[in-house]
């Protein structure tokens, strides 16, 4: 097979959830080319959908090396960190996130998410206005920013929020989850939804399951979107940007 057949296979193997044998394929090719950003890529999609987070984060790592100023790896070492219940290195690297690419409603969500992750409510509810003022009609923001008011005794606050969020998109299925784009196929954090207590082991999966593949990892322009959410609402910037980047990831569990 030619790299590129061997890199669809690869691919394929994620998509089907045999990732170690996903695995196995890019670290052959990844042995005779150290630096093939495609399979190291997608090796670290396939390491963090098995749970594998040590290997996947160095994989991430080795990215970002790569490719400094892409904010979307950024995001995806802050995922596997925090899917490593280490919630202090994924806020500091979604912050720089946010550094590059603060036009994008998504890395302002997403760091939102981990911020009442570890409690810090108001730091969370801040992130949401933020990503707010960029896509009003983020509708998995507003039911989020809903979910924050409510923890903080703000109970007519998150009414309206609430509402605006029923009001464009309905209905609403889960808490706090970044938007889970079926029609984009992209690899790294929305969609919020009506309360639901979701186990660990359940938000979880739900993060691996947003983790999707796209047909080749490059380097996204800077969203004017602003793109989180973009990325996440755009999972990044507008309301498409988010569908690109959320692929990225869905719930984040703690």
């Amino acid at each position: 097979m030619t790299d590129i057949e061997k890199i669809n296979k690869g691919k394929e193997l994620i998509n089907s959830q045999k990732f170690d044998k996903a695995i196995e394929i890019f670290d052959e090719m990844i042995s005779k080319d150290g630096e093939n950003y495609d399979c190291i890529y997608f090796r670290a999609v396939a390491l963090t959908k098995a749970s594998k987070f040590e290997k996947a984060i160095e994989d991430w790592q080795t990215l970002i090396t790569i490719k400094p100023e892409n904010a979307d790896l950024y995001c995806e070492l802050g995922i596997a960190y925090h899917l490593s219940q280490n919630n202090t290195e994924a806020l500091k690297y979604l912050n720089h996130a946010v550094k590059i690419d603060d036009s994008n409603p998504y890395r302002f969500s997403s760091r939102a998410f981990i911020k009442e992750r570890m409690k810090d409510y108001k730091g969370a509810l801040h992130d949401y206005e933020k990503a707010l003022q960029i896509d009003p009609n983020d509708a998995i923001s507003l039911n989020n920013k809903g979910l924050i008011e409510e923890k903080l005794g703000r109970i007519e606050q998150s009414k309206m929020s609430f509402a605006k969020a029923d009001k464009i998109d309905k209905p609403i299925k889960k808490e706090n989850i970044l938007e889970k784009n079926k029609n984009k196929k992209s690899h790294k954090l929305q969609k919020p939804t009506q309360k639901v207590n979701l186990s660990k082991k359940e938000d979880k999966q739900d993060i691996l399951d947003q983790i999707v593949i796209n047909e080749t990892p490059k380097e996204k322009p800077k969203m004017t979107f602003a793109h989180y959410l973009g990325t996440v609402k755009s999972l990044l910037g507008d309301s498409k940007t988010r569908e690109e980047f959320v692929d990225f990831i869905k719930n984040i569990f703690k």
